[in-house]
């Protein structure tokens, strides 16, 4: 019980405390080493493989990942299996071809669903469609995927899942229309203004969107100011995720143009 507890803080700190999450991690690794293995163990070995790429060993990350998943059929835990593949296929973006792993999510949204899992089904869901972005794959392709899987969140009411989809795909329909209203008039654009003040990760994800749009629309002056909502709130969580590694980069891009526009190194 104590180790379900630390698992459902993991995501519960990814969104308002990420400071946390270090410790929450290596207490699981501790209850690990002093109380044995459980079925509960394939996510614990996941967390802290995440922790490792997060500390910049990706291989030995991977090498846990790996070791949870094998886990998986030796302790017969089919309840981790949506949360053990949910978050392990985000370490293996880091290694395998990404387009291949990504559709890892759709086995994890499948185990999730069977054991009515539904709050790692709606994770799988909106991970496969943010990291589907970022691996290249075709933009109406990626604007079908996100308009069913909001479509389901929104039955379900799934909210958390909603507010982090609904910045990736108002950026996906301003590169294919031209357009984000249709967006704005979802539930969950509708909870943004409070999803700012109470989850600081979903924060982050919208001031990204909004600059990374602006940046590729080259709107200097609304880039300037969006970027620096972004930087002065940045809310990096300790699980390392794959579109996280895009943020970097295209935030990078972005302090880039802004220090050549006014030699400013602030």
């Amino acid at each position: 019980m104590a180790m379900k507890f630390l698992v459902r803080l993991e995501l519960a700190t990814q969104q308002v405390r990420p400071a946390l999450q270090p410790i929450i991690t290596l207490k699981m690794v501790h209850l690990t080493l002093v109380c044995g293995h459980s079925p509960s163990s394939p996510i614990r070995f996941t967390y802290y493989g995440m922790l490792l790429v997060r500390l910049g060993d990706i291989r030995e990350g991977y090498r846990y990942v790996k070791l949870a998943k094998k886990l998986l059929e030796k302790v017969e835990s089919k309840e981790a299996a949506g949360e053990v593949i949910c978050f392990g296929t985000q370490v293996m973006c880091f290694v395998d071809p990404l387009q291949a792993t990504v559709k890892l999510h759709e086995e994890g949204y499948a185990a999730a669903m069977v054991q009515g899992d539904m709050n790692n089904a709606m994770l799988n869901k909106m991970l496969h469609d943010t990291t589907s972005f970022w691996a290249g794959i075709k933009l109406h392709l990626i604007q079908e995927m996100i308009e069913k899987s909001r479509s389901q969140m929104e039955q379900n009411s799934h909210l958390s899942s909603l507010i982090h989809l609904v910045p990736m795909q108002r950026t996906v329909l301003t590169l294919v229309t031209g357009e984000e209203d249709e967006v704005n008039r979802t539930t969950a654009a509708q909870g943004e203004e409070d999803a700012r003040e109470k989850n600081p990760h979903a924060a982050m994800l919208l001031h990204f969107h909004s600059f990374s749009r602006s940046f590729m629309f080259r709107q200097y002056e609304q880039t300037k100011a969006v970027a620096a909502q972004y930087f002065i709130n940045d809310a990096t969580p300790w699980m390392l995720l794959y579109p996280s590694a895009a943020q970097r980069l295209i935030g990078g891009l972005v302090c880039f143009w802004l220090y050549r526009k006014t030699n400013d190194p602030g």
